[in-house]
Order: structure tokens, then sequence, then C-alpha cells
């Protein structure tokens, strides 16, 4: 309710607004009306002052008149009507008289206009006025409404993440602290040095994950910034390079072939090297957890309409159709996750990709592998300085 607070002010803001317009265009009208009412009753009788000079008879009086709710009377000086045309009636009219004193015509001309034309006209300005503000009411508050639903939708579904990020750091990091505690009191026992050599291996290794975890979350926080300091050009083939080194021993270890191709385009792209060769490293860690012995690993290197297409492609298990718009959800495993990890790797990934103005995309499909495209646009070659991609 406080969220549509604001909503409904401007609503009624606009409602007196609106009502407020069409008062003073009621007046305006009315006042522009009134003034031509007033420049017309001045010319019949210009023009009937000429006639009524020389036969003031009702057929010459009718040659001024133009409408019909217009009208001219003669009457000589005691007040006895001579002619007549058109309206004669002076109730609910404009009048205006001209007294004329010619040889041969002596009395005072009148003119009249009946204000029903202005009683119509205003009638019909003040129905749509009407209808206008009340659609225009309708449809500020119909535009209002679906703002405030989608503004609402937005902070629910910000509010959902945030509990579902919540309650999954807090899963996420029970395991690890079981592990320390676990292992911590089995050293407060009587352990022997090799149950105790283990314990601390336990240890070590329980924190080490919760290092990796707390990293994750930290570069996480500020990919969603937006902005990316620290800039560089950066060689994709040098980078790509780079990063194949850094797999290939656990590509071999593994009995997976992994290679690269493209990786020589000499491309160009301006941003924080770490950050793109930890884009890249997720990935590549990815691909190799989840192809099993005898399969193929790829980095593919091209470039398409302004920006860098790294792909890297497995054979592994694949994803799940169903599974495929959550796979860079933050702490999310398919249900083909053989193998433990933090469950930030690709939300890492995307975060940095879209930190730098591009995105990583995947295609996939369950039992054939998968791959995973990058997109990151080329920038000129000016180190350093910073941009941001926040709207």
């Amino acid at each position: 309710m406080r969220t549509l607070k604001p909503f409904l002010a401007y609503a009624a803001a606009l409602s007196c607004v609106l009502v407020v317009a069409a008062v003073f265009v009621h007046f305006l009208m009315k006042h522009e009306y009134q003034g031509a009412q007033t420049a017309r009753l001045q010319i019949m009788l210009h023009q009937g002052e000429e006639v009524v000079e020389g036969a003031p008879v009702a057929p010459v009086l009718q040659r001024v008149l133009a409408a019909p709710d217009e009208g001219l009377v003669w009457v000589d000086r005691s007040g006895a009507q001579i002619a007549s045309a058109g309206m004669t009636a002076t109730r609910d009219a404009a009048v205006q008289s001209a007294r004329i004193h010619e040889e041969g015509a002596d009395g005072t001309l009148r003119a009249t206009i009946s204000n029903s034309r202005l009683a119509s006209a205003l009638h019909h300005l003040d129905l749509g006025l009407a209808i206008g503000t009340i659609l225009a009411v309708l449809t500020s508050g119909l535009i209002i409404t679906l703002i405030s639903s989608r503004a609402i939708s937005d902070v629910e579904s910000a509010m959902q993440r945030v509990h579902r990020f919540t309650g999954d750091a807090a899963h996420e990091l029970r395991t690890p602290l079981a592990v320390i505690t676990n292992n911590a009191d089995a050293l407060a026992g009587d352990a022997g040095d090799e149950a105790r050599e283990r314990s601390l291996s336990n240890i070590r290794q329980a924190a080490l994950q919760m290092r990796r975890l707390m990293d994750g979350l930290l570069i996480l926080a500020r990919a969603d910034e937006g902005v990316v300091h620290d800039l560089h050009a950066i060689d994709v083939g040098t980078c790509v390079a780079g990063v194949a080194h850094l797999y290939r021993a656990e590509a071999a270890e593994k009995g997976i072939t992994f290679r690269v191709r493209g990786g020589d385009a000499g491309q160009t792209i301006y941003g924080q090297p770490e950050q793109v060769a930890r884009i890249l490293g997720n990935l590549v860690e990815n691909a190799l957890r989840y192809t099993p012995s005898g399969g193929t690993v790829e980095i593919a290197c091209t470039a398409e309409r302004g920006t860098v297409v790294i792909d890297v492609t497995d054979t592994g298990v694949g994803i799940e159709a169903e599974a495929v718009d959550r796979i860079f959800d933050r702490f999310w495993r398919g249900r083909t996750s053989a193998v433990y990890g933090s469950g930030l790797g690709l939300a890492i990934a995307r975060g940095l990709a879209r930190a730098h103005g591009g995105d990583v995309s995947v295609q996939s499909r369950l039992g054939a592998g998968s791959t995973f495209r990058v997109r990151l646009p080329l920038r000129p070659s000016r180190p350093g300085g910073v941009f941001s991609t926040v709207s």
C-alpha cells in the first residue's frame, strides 16, 4: 500500500489539474464567443443603418441577417415598431441598439442575437471537456496501475532473489562449517598423529572452500555495480592462450582433448584483464568438470558485428531443457551435477561479461554437450579510465 500512495497522489493531482484546466477553457471560450457575438451585433447595426436610411422595410432588413437566430427591429421615436426581420424577442438574447437621426429615418435600430447558440456551444464544450477529463483520468489511472504493478513485481522479485540468495549462501556455508567443527572436535580428543593430520587437512580444505565461496560472492557484488575499473587493451588471442595454458594439464590428466581455434585473430577488446580471464577460465573449468574422459573441450574465437565472440564447447553431459534458464542463477546446480562446486562459476562469468558491456549465453542438449558463448564489445585501445554499463 505504501508503494501505491505516490501513484494515488499523482492521480488525484492530475484530476485537480484537469478540472481546473476544463473550467479555464470553459470561461475562455465563453469570453471569445461573447466577443465574436458583440462584433457581429456591431456589424448588423452598421449594415442596418445603411439600409434603413433608404427604405426601412422588412425585406430590406432581412438582407443584413446571416442566421435564423439574428434579428433587426426598426422603431420610431415614439417606440412604435415600423419594420422587423428575423428574431424579434429580446429574452435570452444579446441586444445592441443604435439611434439614427437622418432625413427620412428617425428612430432606433435594435439588433439581437439569440444566446441559444452560445449555450449550445458551451454545452458541447463542457460535455467534451468532461469526457476528456474522465478519459484522461482513467487512462492515467490505467498507466499508473500498470507501472505500479510492474514496480511492485520488480520489488517482490528482488526481495525473493535476496531471500533465495541468503538461504543459498547460508546452506553453502553450512557444509564447510560443519567440516571445520567436526574436525576441531576430533582434534580435541585423543586422536593419533594420522587422524590429527587428516582432521587438519579437512579443516584446511573446508577453509579454502569457504574462501573461494566468499571470493566469488565479492566478485559478484562488484559485477552487480556494473562498473569496471583499471581498464586496459586486451588482445583476445593472448588472453585465450593464457587461459588454455592453465587448463591443458588438467584436461590431459582427465583424458580430455583440449584445443583452441581462431585464437590468433588479433582482436582487441577494452576491459579488465583479470576479469576477462576469469570469465573464460570459469567456462573452461565448467566444461572440463562435466566432460567425461575421451571427450573434447574447444575454445573458438571469431569477430562478429563489432563484438568478439568466444565459444567454449564441450561434449559433456549437457543441460536439461528446463534448467537452461536457471543455469546462471547463483548457487544453482542441475540434476546432472555429479561433482561438487560452489555454484557461482557461471553466475560470475555472466556478471563480469555484462559489467564489460557483453553477455554469456548457452546452447545445450542433454547428453550431447554444451556451448557457452561469450560476447564482448570491441573497445578503442586506450588504457586506463573507467566505464560503466549502468543506465
